[in-house]
């Protein structure tokens, strides 16, 4: 299995880039709100069965897709560094012994841009990040700039970009 990883700030355009991928190569897409709003409806963000189950759950889905066969799979999630490093080691170490071969993809833009993303009608059918205040508080919080520190990762600044070409970039750069 091929593992496509998205990361960036909230309000980046990680699912839309995560669509356009999964239009041009038919990999599935995981795409965070799946777990998060699932969680959302019993337990308070970042509450320890929160961030307990969110790991857990979205580890093992993605070990069975593995291991069933599932050829490709996007995965989009925010990056907080440092809290979400021991996660991603486990998230490796899980992928490895599916042999499952991990393509790290950072999303960026400008600031004001992406004040004026998390502000889009479209953030409103999932619990996301809608808000300027909110996201500069978790930029606050935490350095959602931060590139994993593992390798291959490509940085795309998509400020700009479509996403249609983000997908293209992603393809080409992985050979997916």
């Amino acid at each position: 299995m091929k593992l496509v990883v998205l990361y960036g700030p909230p309000g980046v355009g990680k699912l839309t880039v995560a669509e356009a991928l999964a239009k041009r190569t038919g990999y599935k897409l995981m795409h965070n709100h799946l777990t998060v709003d699932l969680l959302l409806s019993l337990f308070e963000f970042g509450s320890q069965p929160f961030k307990r189950l969110s790991r857990e759950l979205r580890h093992r889905i993605l070990e069975e897709a593995a291991k069933h066969g599932v050829a490709g799979v996007i995965f989009t999630f925010v990056y907080a560094r440092p809290d979400d490093h021991p996660m991603l080691h486990k998230l490796i170490a899980r992928m490895r012994r599916f042999r499952v071969r991990i393509a790290w993809v950072q999303l960026s833009c400008e600031q004001t841009e992406l004040e004026r993303r998390v502000r889009l009608e479209t953030r409103r059918r999932y619990e996301k990040v809608k808000s300027v205040r909110k996201l500069r508080q978790l930029q606050r919080r935490y350095n959602l700039a931060a590139p994993v520190p593992f390798k291959p990762n490509l940085v795309l600044d998509i400020t700009t970009l479509k996403p249609t070409v983000a997908a293209q970039r992603i393809v080409k750069r992985f050979k997916l």
